[in-house]
C-alpha cells in the first residue's frame, strides 16, 4: 500500500497520489507501528490544501505522540481507529466521515485563508466579518470595512458572509437535501443555488455531492481572485 491515497469524488475508488486532488478529494494515510506515513500526507496536503486529510490508526500505533503528530497536520484531520476484527474502511465510508466533522473553528477558517493568500490583513478582515458576536465600533468602521475588502479581492462583506454560511451547511452531514442545505445556510434552495454559482464557482449539484469545507474555502478564495484558479476548479464544474 502506498503511503498516502487519494480518493476523489464520487467517492467510490482509493488511488495512488500521483495526480492533483480534485475538488472535494480526500488524501488518506495509514498508521502502521510509526507514524512516519504523517510526513508523505502532510506533503500532500501543503501542496493541496483543499484535499481533506484522513488517517487510519491501527492498534499498534496509537500513542500519545502518534495523536498529536495527527492534530498537528493542516486543517481538521479526520481518522478511524482500528480494533480487533477491524475492516478498512471504504471510501464512501471515508467520506461520511470527513463531511460528518464538527464545523470548524472561525479561527481554523481564517488560517487557511491567511496561509493560502499570505495577507494577514484578509484573515483579520474576515475575522471581523465572521466574528459570531462581532464588537460594536465607531460608526465608520462599516466604511472602513469596505474600503479594505476592495483592496482585498472581489469579494465585499455580504459575499464573505455567504461564503461562511455555505461553509456552515457543508459540515455535520454529507447528505443532506437541498432544502435542509438551505435552511442550514438561513436562506432558500434557490438562493442556495446562486450563491453557490456566485461564491464557489460551481452549481449546487457539485455543492451538495462532494465532502469537506477545505474545497469550498478554497474555491471562495480563486472566485474572489485572491489565489489561482487551475484544473481541480475546471474539475468541480
Amino acid at each position: 500500500m502506498w503511503a498516502v491515497t487519494i480518493i476523489q469524488p464520487p467517492y467510490r475508488v482509493e488511488t495512488t497520489a500521483t495526480v492533483t486532488p480534485r475538488f472535494g478529494a480526500i488524501a488518506v494515510a495509514r498508521l502502521g507501528a510509526a507514524a512516519e506515513v504523517l510526513g508523505p500526507l502532510h506533503d500532500v496536503i501543503e501542496a493541496a490544501p483543499w484535499c481533506a486529510p484522513f488517517v487510519v490508526v491501527t492498534p499498534g500505533s496509537v500513542s500519545p505522540e502518534t495523536l498529536q503528530a495527527i492534530w498537528g497536520l493542516p486543517g481538521q484531520p479526520g481518522f478511524v481507529v482500528a480494533t480487533h476484527g477491524f475492516r478498512e474502511p471504504t471510501p464512501s465510508q471515508i467520506a461520511e466521515t470527513i463531511g460528518a466533522r464538527p464545523r470548524p473553528a472561525t479561527s481554523l477558517l481564517i488560517s487557511y485563508v491567511v496561509r493560502r493568500t499570505h495577507s494577514v490583513a484578509l484573515g483579520q478582515t474576515l475575522q471581523q466579518i465572521w466574528s459570531p458576536q462581532p464588537e460594536q465600533g465607531p460608526r465608520h468602521a462599516e466604511r472602513t470595512l469596505r474600503y479594505r475588502l476592495r483592496r482585498l479581492g472581489g469579494f465585499g462583506r455580504h459575499d464573505w458572509i455567504r461564503v461562511f454560511r455555505l461553509l456552515q451547511a457543508k459540515t455535520g452531514d454529507p447528505v443532506y437535501s437541498v432544502e435542509r442545505l438551505a435552511a442550514l445556510a438561513g436562506t432558500e434552495p434557490r438562493t442556495l443555488r446562486t450563491w453557490t454559482t456566485r461564491c464557489l464557482g460551481v452549481p449546487l449539484r457539485v455543492f451538495r455531492e462532494r465532502v469537506g469545507w477545505e474545497w469550498v474555502l478554497e474555491g471562495a478564495l480563486r472566485t474572489a481572485g485572491l489565489v489561482e484558479s487551475g484544473d481541480p476548479v475546471e474539475a468541480a464544474s
